[in-house]
């Protein structure tokens, strides 16, 4: 999942041992352990990424590459996509709460960078990089 999925869990880290070991009762401490490292380091490592994306799209968009307005909204139709299986798979109420704010806040920034007012700031920008 995306970055909301990663906030969740730090959130609520604390409830992530007894979960699964009420899931899985039988797990010893060693596989209990190994099961939260499965679950909260793919996370991590996810979130880093796309947070990193989005750090140099917002810096792309700075400078006011064009291309920028364009890989920006391909990112937000995957983060509307994992937002849309997240509400298929992942059940909890926190995570699609953060999920959908998150995905709001994406939508109001794909809006301004492609509303009437930002068309000439991307078109004043003569460099080719």
């Amino acid at each position: 999942m995306g970055d909301h999925a990663l906030i969740v869990a730090l959130l609520t880290i604390g409830s992530l041992k007894s979960a699964i070991f009420r899931a899985h009762p039988g797990c010893t401490a060693a596989q209990l352990h190994t099961a939260e490292v499965n679950r909260t380091v793919p996370l991590a490592v996810g979130a880093v990424i796309t947070i990193g994306l989005w750090l140099w799209m917002a810096w792309a968009n700075g400078q006011g590459r064009s291309w920028a307005r364009i890989v920006s909204a391909v990112f937000f139709g995957i983060n509307t996509l994992d937002l849309v299986i997240s509400f298929v798979l992942v059940h909890a109420v926190a995570t699609m709460i953060v999920g959908v704010v998150i995905w709001l806040v994406g939508l109001a920034a794909i809006v301004l960078l492609f509303s009437k007012e930002s068309g000439p700031y991307y078109r004043q920008q003569t460099s080719p990089v």
